[in-house]
């Protein structure tokens, strides 16, 4: 059996970073957010992941609305700041980095993302440590790559055209390595954001009808609306409007999470 030789970050991607990396250093604010509301001190974090995803595989690439400031923030920061390389490292190698910075932890956010990742890999993920597993077919793109305890719509306004032209040089960068790449919207905040920059073309829903039997399995938050269409990008991949992520009402049983990783796996397979 051929060995797994872990990518290392193309061009695309060590451009964007080493860019990112740069502006952040000499001007923390640069991407003129409201930064009551933003951590301008932690670096940006423009990919969860990369690294261990081969360039035969067909990536699921999440796109959230933005990472979330922990207790372990100064941590991250220590590890990601004091070097271009690290800062790369910290980006590219996540879920390298990330396990080994905050411990055993695995969040909320994480733990609920077990299930639906098997559905896409078709395979097990352990629930207790996970990162390897993510590792392999999962990349991130935070829609703001800056930290903030919370999510403040207001706090990105003025900030629109830097974050949608950093999004789509991302999106582009990705897709130039991975051409069958799906991106995955799983955030009600990123699909408004990406719609008022006319991001999103060609959008059609995705049947997810049920029977009495596959509500009970599945749970009602299955049938959360899904849009399937495009990102309006060079490269225009394919992308999946989920209106809400895992948590909440929007949030299905565990199997009914499982049960859309397989739906939007085969999405990649089926003709527009």
């Amino acid at each position: 059996m051929q060995a797994h030789i872990e990518l290392q970050p193309p061009a695309g991607v060590t451009t964007l970073l080493r860019d990112q990396f740069y502006r952040w250093t000499s001007d923390p604010k640069h991407l003129g957010l409201e930064w009551a509301h933003c951590s301008p001190e932690w670096p940006p974090l423009l990919f969860l992941g990369g690294r261990g995803v081969a360039a035969e595989t067909v990536p699921l690439i999440t796109v959230s609305i933005e990472p979330l400031r922990t207790h372990h923030f100064e941590a991250q920061t220590a590890q990601a700041a004091p070097s271009v390389e690290a800062y790369v490292d910290w980006n590219w190698s996540y879920f390298n980095v990330f396990p080994r910075v905050v411990g055993g932890v695995v969040q909320p956010y994480w733990r609920n993302m077990v299930e639906f990742g098997e559905g896409w890999s078709s395979g097990r993920i352990a629930l207790a440590s996970p990162w390897s597993s993510f590792g392999a077919f999962m990349i991130e793109l935070p829609y703001v790559p800056m930290h903030t305890p919370r999510h403040v719509p207001r706090a990105c306004r003025a900030a629109h055209d830097a974050l949608n032209h950093l999004f789509v040089a991302r999106a582009d960068a990705l897709v130039d390595v991975w051409p069958d790449a799906m991106f995955v919207v799983l955030a009600s905040a990123v699909r408004r954001q990406l719609e008022r920059a006319k991001l999103l073309d060609d959008l059609r829903p995705l049947n997810l009808r049920m029977s009495p039997a596959e509500r009970d399995l599945y749970g009602n938050g299955l049938t959360t609306p899904v849009l399937v269409g495009r990102l309006v990008t060079r490269t225009r991949p394919r992308v999946v409007v989920r209106n809400g992520p895992f948590s909440r009402h929007a949030n299905p049983r565990p199997e009914g999470r499982r049960e859309l990783g397989r739906r939007f796996r085969e999405l990649v397979c089926r003709p527009d």
